[in-house]
């Protein structure tokens, strides 16, 4: 027996094939798509994990490093392991160093290089302050010292003079004296201060 419509079924049978290959390759597209993006993706994400590890690596081997010697190098000031003239050279090798290698950096990570760049010249302007203070400081106590001979040579005087004046001098003088050994007390205390 043989159909009616050999026409009509070769063309249903086409048809069909057609939607069934139609509907597999929509099928099927995105699962090839999918299998081939993720190795493209996997390529990019691999130039981006090579670069951040290339600057993680920065940070860890030479910035770290950088801050620790800064680091090493306020506590040696601190303990006066190290005088300031010696702290002020080091560090700025260090920062010289510092600007080197990161005057590149245009980004957040090139602010925030500046920003220890200029802490650390901040340190070196306080280092010197310091240093000059201490010598003002030893200035200033020899200054003192040179008062308060002038000042006992005064009380030895007052002592001289009580004893060949009358009494009303004695009076005045011994109110002078007592004034007098209490200003130099002051400056004997302050003196200690320092």
């Amino acid at each position: 027996m043989e159909a009616l419509n050999k026409k009509e079924r070769i063309s249903a049978i086409f048809r069909f094939s057609m939607w069934l290959i139609i509907c597999v390759l929509i099928i099927s597209l995105p699962i090839i798509i999918t299998t081939l993006v993720p190795s493209e993706q996997q390529s990019l994400q691999a130039k981006e994990n090579a670069g951040l590890i290339q600057e993680i690596n920065f940070e860890k081997e030479f910035f770290a490093v950088k801050i620790q010697t800064i680091m090493d190098l306020m506590k040696k000031r601190q303990a006066n392991e190290i005088n300031g003239d010696n702290f002020n050279a080091e560090l700025m090798v260090v920062v010289n160093e510092i600007k080197k290698q990161t005057e590149a950096e245009i980004n957040w990570r090139g602010d925030m290089y500046r920003n220890i760049v200029v802490i650390a010249e901040y340190l070196i302007t306080a280092n010197k302050v310091m240093s000059s203070s201490s010598e003002n400081k030893d200035k200033l106590a020899r200054e003192l010292d040179k008062i308060i001979l002038e000042f006992e040579s005064c009380g030895d005087d007052i002592a001289d003079l009580s004893s060949k004046r009358r009494r009303d001098i004695e009076e005045g003088i011994g109110a002078v004296d007592k004034e007098f050994k209490k200003a130099l007390k002051m400056l004997n205390n302050y003196k200690a201060e320092l």
